[in-house]
């Protein structure tokens, strides 16, 4: 049977209604009654709404269904929101929303430790780099061929060497506290854990070493304007 129909919206509350944008109104074979399709028509027309990108409210429709396939007379049928079916779409649409909101915070959980695998891997072997780079310069290997193998200059195997004493093993003491003992740092505490270590180290010298830490990828600022650190990847 040919039906005819016209869905309106109302963003007021019901004081005043006008043809709904996408669908206002046209003709449709159907063998259900018209009261199921005036209910179909409606359901189509809410979760179009629901569906939107939220910029507009959703506000009121209501669907109205004319045996025959001109609109004439009193309708057959009417519904309009407020009725359980409505509410069945819009549960739906929460449950799939809450779905992929889930599975958007899982996936990102899983990057984040990811992540944070991939920073104490890329600490452990640098700090393994260094140490086996260090090893070869007190054999007497040469400097070239230890920056050949470690793909890195001749500078940096310096530095290393130069760096073998005092600041060295203060890097390194510092490294190892920040990461088995975790947290936030800054200078008081790292000036604690390094005379803890046997090292003479004042704040300035702490705050010093956190920075060097900081451009090894070690730690990383708590926020962007303190001098306030925390182990990378946390």
């Amino acid at each position: 049977m040919r039906f005819a129909y016209s869905i309106q919206a109302s963003l007021d509350a019901g004081k005043t209604w006008k043809d709904h944008a996408a669908d206002p109104h046209g003709t449709k074979e159907s063998e259900d009654t018209a009261a199921r399709l005036a209910s179909d028509l409606l359901d189509t027309a809410y979760r179009s709404r629901l569906d939107a990108d939220g910029s507009e409210p959703i506000g009121l429709l209501r669907s109205f269904v004319w045996e025959g396939p001109h609109p004439q007379g009193p309708p057959a049928a009417t519904a309009s929101t407020g009725s359980d079916t409505q509410w069945d779409s819009l549960q739906k649409l929460l449950s799939e929303i809450a779905d992929d909101l889930a599975r958007f915070e899982q996936e990102k959980r899983e990057a984040d430790e990811a992540a944070a695998a991939a920073q104490t891997a890329i600490i452990n072997a640098r700090s393994r780099l260094e140490a086996v780079a260090l090893s070869g310069a007190q054999a007497n290997m040469p400097q070239v061929m230890i920056a050949h193998g470690a793909r890195r200059s001749r500078e940096w195997v310096r530095r290393l060497q130069d760096d073998q004493g005092g600041d060295q093993s203060q890097t390194a003491h510092l490294r190892a506290a920040v990461r088995e003992e975790g947290g936030t740092w800054n200078a008081q505490r790292a000036t604690e854990a390094l005379r803890g270590a046997g090292h003479d180290v004042d704040q300035k010298g702490a705050r010093a070493l956190l920075r060097k830490l900081a451009a090894e990828g070690a730690i990383a600022k708590a926020h962007p304007t303190s001098a306030i650190y925390k182990p990378a990847g946390t």
